[in-house]
């Protein structure tokens, strides 16, 4: 008994997650097509880049992810048809992050590769031929291979509204890298049992005890997009046989919810996002996430 209550009351201080993103859910195939990410955070107690107190939440993230994107046309192979060009992205990011019951900042580094080079042709080739699916993605004149870093930081600032079951957070975030180059203000509003900002999942922070959260969120966000290798090619030597000009201005919006079942954390999310280049239309998908905490 002794035992058993005292796993029960372990302090987690490591997760492992893997999330699903895709846009089947909205009956279509286009655009940000895929996404397959493997995460792993673990909470610190030192010093780390940060400075650690008894006031504030220190995580290392890791995230391991593919994500393929397509045109809407994706089985044609008349590249002059065509409102996207193909390309795939394997990546390997790595965050720290710094909260506390106000505000967050975190950094990244992202590496990764394109083109054949990060095997998203072949993972949704395989996907199709194992369903059987009608269509059959050619991935004609796609994004060719590169090495790409970005570099990237956000700060999120929380305001408790009325309602103690309610948050406003106004989350401003940068990139600057060879993949993208990119501004974005969020507002973001959630409501229900939720825990503060540093120790609360909806901003991928570990809480010290396993205090169950369910919340739902909405999000809208603006963002100048100064450049996009996925749609525009490379900055220096673009040998891409296919590129398009892409919107500077574009819109998001963010909708789901989150509950959890003992050490089991189950996330979704929608997203909606006005057009990225100049020919193709608004895109929709849904994100899948399950999480672990250890």
């Amino acid at each position: 008994m002794l035992t058993i209550t005292s796993w029960a009351q372990k302090e987690p201080k490591q997760l492992v997650g893997f999330q699903y993103d895709n846009d089947v859910f909205s009956l279509s195939d286009r655009y940000y097509s895929f996404g397959n990410v493997i995460h792993y955070r673990r909470r610190f107690f030192q010093d780390f880049i940060f400075k650690k107190n008894d006031l504030n939440n220190l995580q290392l993230n890791i995230m391991i992810g593919q994500q393929g994107f397509t045109p809407d046309n994706f089985n044609e192979s008349d590249v002059s048809s065509y409102d996207y060009p193909f390309a795939g992205w394997l990546f390997l990011n790595t965050e720290i992050a710094n909260s506390n019951t106000k505000n967050a900042l975190t950094i990244s580094f992202e590496i990764g590769v394109t083109g054949e080079a990060s095997l998203a042709d072949w993972t949704q080739e395989s996907i199709h031929e194992l369903f059987n699916f009608d269509f059959q993605p050619q991935w004609t004149a796609q994004i060719p291979s590169a090495f790409l870093v970005n570099l990237k930081s956000s700060y999120n600032r929380e305001f408790g509204l009325q309602n103690k079951n309610g948050f406003l957070n106004l989350i401003s975030s940068g990139v600057l890298g060879l993949k993208d180059v990119y501004v974005e203000q969020q507002a973001f509003f959630s409501f229900g049992k939720r825990n503060a900002l540093l120790y609360s999942s909806l901003f991928n922070n570990i809480a010290p005890k396993n205090n169950k959260e369910y919340y739902g969120f909405l999000g809208l966000s603006y963002r100048y997009v100064i450049y996009n290798h996925l749609i525009e090619g490379s900055f220096f030597n673009n040998e891409a046989p296919f590129t398009l000009p892409i919107e500077n201005q574009l819109l998001k919006l963010r909708l789901g919810g989150s509950f959890s079942i003992g050490n089991v954390i189950i996330k979704f999310e929608h997203n909606f996002e006005t057009s990225e280049n100049k020919r193709s239309r608004s895109h929709d998908y849904t994100m899948l996430t399950l999480e672990y905490l250890f």
